[in-house]
């Protein structure tokens, strides 16, 4: 009876440091909430950025490369959705060309933005944080397409999308690049 219970006792105790370490190892190795409320909290909505952030399953293992990439991967996805939604608008436009030029300029921003992300994602591969936050868009180009086109709640719903995008890359960028920077050498 009292081996049984040793045995017990020894399941059970292998069983609780097992569980405490598999938790403690998660939670060090990926991005805590604490972090992304840090990252959300320097955009104007912390709920949505820290949705798109919480919507990639990457994030909640991550490590700051990771994280740095994800986030940049993220406002890439919404830049090819407004892109594509905008030479659409352009393409399918007949008869106005007042909306068919506010829709190819848009496009042309998009495809400015997609360039700028791309490049922001090769410096993040090449660990250079600092040149990410530069490399960066900023958010003039959503907002000079939002406000060279008639509005529509779709067409502010997708600038809406990427200006989150676009400020969580941003905020995330910077956070990487400020972590990198402390760690010691």
């Amino acid at each position: 009876m009292s081996s049984t219970l040793t045995a017990l006792s020894f399941a059970s105790l292998s069983f609780f440091f097992f569980f405490s370490a598999s938790f403690f190892i998660s939670h060090c190795n990926g991005v805590s909430q604490q972090a992304i409320s840090t990252v959300c909290s320097q955009t104007q909505s912390d709920e949505l950025c820290a949705s798109l952030l919480n919507g990639d399953p990457r994030t909640a293992s991550a490590d700051l490369p990771l994280f740095s990439l994800v986030s940049i991967e993220l406002a890439q996805k919404q830049a090819a959705r407004n892109l594509e939604t905008f030479a659409r608008l352009r393409d399918n436009t007949t008869g106005d060309s007042q909306a068919q030029k506010g829709y190819a300029n848009c496009t042309s921003l998009y495809g400015k933005v997609e360039a700028d992300l791309r490049r922001a994602h090769e410096l993040s591969e090449a660990k250079e944080y600092e040149e990410v936050i530069k490399a960066g868009p900023g958010s003039s180009p959503a907002y000079d397409c939002f406000n060279g086109v008639n509005f529509t709640l779709s067409l502010g719903e997708i600038t809406r999308d990427m200006l989150i995008a676009l400020e969580t890359f941003a905020s995330v960028a910077s956070y990487v690049a400020q972590q990198i920077r402390s760690r010691p050498a």
